[in-house]
């Protein structure tokens, strides 16, 4: 948890660890200091195996849009982050900083409404949608990220507005992240659940 790798920077237990915003002043009041990569990281949300059977909600584009248009990304960058740590542009490999980046590119924003009928349109039960087919538990799969403070947290904030805005029953799940890089590729155990990713961002998207 964050308060141990914080507790442990400050004791010289440990010289480097993951740690949001929010820790900023303790972990400076022990002689540390914060380092972040401006654009060196983005937030890689893969819906596992959704194009290899039509029953899994996410086969649906209704579906995926609706789970991106449920989550503040605003809060999220606000609470865990901070805007001079986490932008809201661009796509995927391509932050603002890299080559071929348009403001076209911008994600989708906060509408929980939207999100609400785009289920409700792929047939869902959700707050607009009582009678609708039950979508199911909603997995997320993560970890703790040496390159991405907090990455847990975030997933975790995601489900809260997946199981508030849409009704979906989520869980998390933090694992290591080279076992379940293993289970997506050699394996369909996690087929129709997400993984919850960090990736590096590119020079040229």
């Amino acid at each position: 948890e964050e308060a141990t790798r914080v507790a442990a920077l400050r004791a010289g237990e440990a010289d480097i660890a993951p740690v949001s915003v929010g820790a900023k002043k303790q972990v400076e009041k022990g002689g540390g200091k914060l380092i972040f990569g401006p654009e060196g990281r983005y937030f890689r949300t893969i819906l596992v195996g959704c194009w290899s059977d039509p029953d899994f909600p996410c086969a649906d584009k209704r579906v995926r849009h609706a789970l991106a248009y449920a989550i503040d990304k605003e809060m999220m960058r606000d609470q865990l982050y901070g805007p001079e740590v986490m932008e809201l542009k661009g796509w995927a490999v391509v932050p603002p900083g890299v080559i071929g980046y348009t403001p076209e590119m911008a994600p989708f924003p906060f509408d929980p409404e939207k999100a609400r009928s785009l289920l409700t349109e792929a047939g869902y039960k959700n707050p607009d949608n009582p009678d609708g087919k039950d979508f199911g538990k909603l997995i997320i799969n993560t970890w703790v990220s040496v390159s991405m403070p907090v990455m847990p947290e975030s997933a975790q904030l995601a489900a809260e507005f997946w199981k508030r805005e849409l009704g979906i029953d989520t869980e998390v799940r933090v694992g290591d992240k080279v076992a379940l890089g293993k289970l997506v590729k050699t394996t369909d155990q996690l087929d129709g659940q997400i993984r919850w990713a960090d990736d590096e961002a590119r020079l040229d998207g």
